[in-house]
């Protein structure tokens, strides 16, 4: 079986739950955490998909596309593979990460279901998921008339909406009602629909459950979109999450739906098209500012079509590339503008950066001779919180010239591809890179780290993972940085706190000479690490580069490389350590 939509409001009220593959519905639940985040008043960040009409042929199957089918997608660009769901900032001090809280899977069919793949990679990031509820053009509004013209018929259509969200596993639905009413009769009927689906949502999913109304239908009505919040489609607003406003506005209509929005400023998702089509400094790139104008108003934003960064040519050839520009480069971009989360909270973690597509498979570091190419959101893990710029470095004896992070994606340890973190340092020093945010507490006894290093044989002690962390309501506040304490580094500044474990490292053989993976286990016990950092939660997860553990005459110019293939992280209490000694010492 595959995903498909629902074309008429016949086939919604025929839909049986029992006709559902299994492989078609989500696996993967929104965290706790991430619930608790969804119902925090703040502002957010909405991207709403419109990529190719959707249903694509890899995303309908469950499994994705492999083969010669997977490559072909890929080279066309009509594959999209979406990694950045958090970004974070380079200022050390203070740690920040622009996200995307709600994700709306968009088609111009009667109801969108989101495909498994979108729906599992966004819970993965904590990122809550709805679908589309849409009615465009004449016919459709002779459906909708017949679709709402009885009660009970009005309740069956919200039930069955609220069956097929919970069938499926996501969280909510955009009502998009593009269309003229009859008569303001129909208005009341609507509002009922909207109200008793929202209602009903939350009664089944939860509170964290979504119904948004896009801005479109007037109280009177009439199909005029209003590009902002106000008395014409503000009966809608109060009876459901929130409002989508259409695109062409002006600076100040985003203020005039603040004063509007009676407190409810944050359910409020000013509309920005990311194909610049009336959109208030002109889309694409520019994106950012119209994002601006509303976190500066108050609002939230909802982007519409962010698949312009692999859609549109002109967005540039390199696909990855685009992505990163439009969503993290420095000031320039929509993630330089919303507020942070982190992203790793729960243990157990691991991740081994899957993102879903793949030129061929690893296993333990091997290429598996049989692989094939593939694409396969499904798979997508954990990303990093992207950045191209270095978090921190010495100052006093080191330069360095350059530091790069990219996918490989002919390396990786348990999956398609590894981060390759490349720099230049000039002098003995040090570099820390972020590779995720996070709010990790050390609850346990033991906080067990393992990760997967290819290196140079000669650079093997110059990588090392590390934490930054910060006093409990003080994140704000210079941080720390936490290291092993067992592996001979020298003192580095009062910014580091060198935390006593036990640790060790395992080369394992790969067929290249010059180059190995080494798997560190490294183990942190509570009693220890209170004596540091008592009530300092960790807040991201580092790559230190240390130049100062190469032989001197190395120092004054390296370039040092390195491929991460993975990280899992698990806490113990003290009857449980017994059960991974043996990992430890073998």
């Amino acid at each position: 079986m595959v995903c498909e939509p629902l074309r008429s409001i016949e086939q919604l009220l025929n839909w049986d739950p029992s006709q559902v593959s299994e492989s078609l519905c989500s696996q993967v639940s929104l965290s706790d955490y991430a619930i608790a985040r969804a119902l925090e008043p703040r502002q957010r960040v909405l991207a709403c998909h419109d990529f190719k009409g959707g249903y694509l042929s890899y995303e309908k199957q469950p499994n994705g596309k492999i083969g010669q089918a997977a490559e072909l997608l890929a080279s066309r660009r009509e594959a999209f593979i979406f990694r950045h769901w958090v970004r974070t900032n380079c200022n050390y001090f203070v740690p920040i990460c622009s996200f995307v809280d709600i994700f709306v899977y968009f088609s111009h069919h009667r109801v969108t279901i989101p495909p498994v793949c979108w729906i599992e990679s966004a819970h993965r990031h904590g990122t809550l998921v709805l679908g589309t509820f849409i009615f465009e053009w004449e016919e459709a509004g002779r459906e909708l008339v017949l679709a709402v013209m009885e009660e009970s018929r009005r309740k069956r259509v919200a039930r069955q909406l609220v069956h097929i969200a919970k069938t499926f596993g996501f969280e909510g639905w955009l009502f998009n009602f593009e269309v003229h009413l009859p008569s303001r009769q129909y208005v009341v009927l609507i509002g009922d629909l909207l109200k008793q689906t929202c209602d009903m949502m939350k009664d089944e999913i939860g509170q964290h459950a979504m119904v948004l109304w896009y801005d479109s239908v007037t109280v009177e009505g009439r199909l005029r979109w209003q590009n902002r919040l106000n008395e014409q489609n503000y009966y809608f607003f109060e009876r459901c999450d929130g409002i989508f406003t259409n695109y062409h506005w002006h600076p100040n209509d985003v203020g005039l739906s603040q004063l509007s929005s009676n407190g409810r400023h944050f359910d409020v998702f000013t509309g920005i098209d990311v194909f610049g089509r009336g959109t208030f400094g002109g889309g694409g790139y520019q994106s950012y500012v119209a994002a601006q104008v509303a976190k500066q108003m108050g609002t939230s934003i909802a982007l519409f079509a962010f698949g312009w960064t692999c859609e549109a040519q002109e967005s540039g050839p390199h696909v990855e590339d685009n992505q990163f520009r439009f969503w993290e480069a420095n000031t320039q971009s929509i993630g330089s503008v919303f507020p942070s989360r982190p992203l790793w909270v729960d243990l157990p973690l691991e991740t081994f950066w899957e993102t879903g597509y793949g030129r061929r498979s690893f296993v333990e570091g091997q290429q598996v001779a049989s692989s094939k190419p593939y694409v396969n959101l499904r798979q997508q893990q954990l990303q990093p919180s992207y950045t191209r710029a270095h978090l921190y470095a010495s100052s006093s004896h080191l330069c360095l010239d350059f530091l790069e992070i990219s996918t490989d994606y002919g390396c990786g340890w348990n999956s398609g591809c590894s981060l390759f973190f490349r720099c230049k340092l000039k002098g003995a020093g040090w570099v820390v890179h972020t590779i995720a945010e996070a709010d990790i507490w050390i609850t346990k006894d033991l906080l067990h780290l393992r990760y997967w290093l290819k290196v140079s044989r000669e650079q093997a002690n110059v990588f090392t993972i590390g934490f930054v962390t910060s006093p409990e309501g003080n994140e704000g506040e210079q941080c720390t940085i936490a290291v092993p304490g067992n592996l001979s580094y020298p003192t580095l500044s009062n910014t580091f706190r060198m935390i006593s474990c036990v640790g060790a490292q395992k080369p394992i053989a790969t067929k290249e000479s010059e180059n190995i993976w080494l798997e560190t286990n490294i183990q942190f016990h509570k009693e220890e690490w209170d004596k540091h950092l008592k009530d300092h939660s960790i807040r991201q997860v580092v790559l230190m580069i240390l130049s100062s553990q190469l032989p001197e005459e190395e120092q004054q110019e390296c370039l040092l490389t390195c491929h991460l293939g993975g990280i899992q992280m698990q806490q113990y209490n003290n009857q449980e350590i017994r059960s991974i000694n043996n990992l430890i010492d073998s």
